[in-house]
């Protein structure tokens, strides 16, 4: 029997961010989870032939995407959407559907917001959740024209216990391309337990955090390697949640001297001195946090479960090792006062001036994605939502207020005035908001 043919599918974007290292603004990361997904299928199934688009990444090559011709002879068509890239990838459903395709979607978008996607009659079936099982049982049961439900959940009790047997379909990417323009992505866990008010990610993979052994990663790590990359981006939600195993695979890197430089993202409240000695053994040069504010009642609001005054410490602390820190910021909380924003400016631009080639600061804007905890209780929170266009749900754009900043257009304005100082004086990436677009 022939074999099914599938397209895996990154969305464009209409406000990209990012500046690349040959001056054009592009977000060009590697999509993982796409590679996983084909990983998954190839591993576990060999009757389906896979191909993987990253549009944005073609696009930034300088290839024009054609949809007309990448659907032709496309069974199924899989699309994964975050809020700003669900719009286009609406428009690739409609394309695929007029061409005869079976779609199915998932991300952090459909997974949130499952029957508004399949309201708009493009997509024919939603993977809410972790994917790689959901996928191939949907796919397996379809092609044995089984009646199936249009919803296919992953439950806490079904998740991937051992991440070991899950791989990225490497094969299927352009690597050799990639190693000339980024830092290779790498996932040492899944998920978070955190209870950030504001993120749809912890509620995605259920509040819950799984971890690869620590010979899984290095054997990746190696294979990057081969392909080129000299930096490697640990894109985990908190590498350090599970202090233990991060302090294996830390104490694994170092003896296995890679000579190659380490990014990773972590919650700051799982940072110490110890564990920064071992990643500073280990060649860890930049670390990426949120701190949000650092006005203590809203960080309780955000349920951040760290004070103002441990955030400093923890930000002084990775200085002093010689770290290069990245923290992020959020404007617009609720909570915010003008106050608040003018001690957080204040202080982001004297840490900045302090230590300028150590600090990289992401400014971002605070955004109820659809879904999320804020999103469903915005009017109980005091947050007002001013634009419902998603592409411009980025992070990085205005798109709601918060009541304890005043009216809307006091608001706008001190959020506005705030960003603006900000990223002037520390020449963030963030587009400025234009409040002509709000204040008439």
């Amino acid at each position: 029997m022939e074999s099914k043919k599938v397209l895996l599918a990154e969305p464009l974007i209409k406000n990209p961010i990012k500046k690349q290292k040959n001056g054009k603004v592009a977000d060009i990361g590697m999509r993982l989870g796409l590679a996983y997904l084909a990983g998954f299928l190839i591993d576990n199934c060999g009757k389906y032939d896979i191909i993987i688009k990253n549009y944005r990444f073609e696009e930034f090559l300088g290839n024009q995407r054609d949809l007309v011709h990448d659907l032709i002879g496309i069974d199924y068509l899989g699309i994964t959407a975050s809020s700003s890239e669900y719009p286009d990838a609406l428009k690739m459903a409609k394309q695929a559907k007029a061409m005869g395709c079976i779609v199915i979607m998932g991300g952090i978008y459909p997974s949130s917001n499952p029957k508004e996607v399949l309201n708009t009659g493009y997509v024919d079936y939603i993977i809410a959740g972790e994917g790689e099982h959901a996928f191939l049982s949907l796919l397996n049961a379809l092609s044995e024209q089984k009646l199936v439900n249009r919803i296919w959940t992953t439950g806490k009790n079904e998740l991937i216990q051992n991440l070991d047997v899950l791989r990225p379909a490497y094969e299927l990417l352009p690597m050799n391309e990639y190693c000339k323009y980024i830092a290779a992505p790498i996932y040492s866990s899944r998920g978070c337990s955190g209870q950030c008010d504001f993120c749809t990610l912890n509620q995605h993979w259920l509040n819950t955090h799984r971890c690869r052994s620590v010979d899984n990663v290095l054997r990746e790590i190696r294979t990057l390697k081969e392909f080129g990359f000299t930096r490697i981006n640990f894109k985990d939600e908190s590498l350090t949640l599970d202090k233990n195993h991060a302090k294996q695979l830390f104490k694994a890197l170092a003896q296995e001297n890679f000579e190659l430089n380490f990014k990773c993202k972590t919650r700051i409240d799982g940072i110490d001195k110890e564990l920064l000695n071992i990643m500073k053994d280990a060649n860890f040069e930049e670390i990426h946090f949120g701190i949000e504010t650092l006005d203590d009642s809203t960080l309780e609001l955000l349920h951040k479960n760290i004070s103002k005054d441990e955030i400093i410490k923890k930000m002084e602390l990775m200085l002093t090792m010689g770290f290069t820190i990245n923290p992020s910021i959020i404007l617009g909380n609720p909570g915010d006062t003008k106050e608040s924003l003018k001690e957080l400016a204040d202080f982001i631009k004297n840490l900045y001036f302090t230590n300028p080639n150590k600090v990289k600061v992401y400014t971002c804007i605070n955004t109820p994605h659809p879904g999320s905890v804020q999103y469903k209780k915005a009017k109980q929170k005091g947050i007002t939502i001013i634009d419902s266009d998603l592409n411009n749900y980025t992070n990085f754009c205005l798109v709601s207020v918060p009541s304890s900043l005043g009216s809307t257009e006091q608001a706008i304005k001190i959020i506005a005035e705030t960003q603006r100082d900000i990223v002037s004086s520390v020449n963030g990436p963030e587009p400025l908001i234009n409040i002509n677009n709000f204040i008439k």
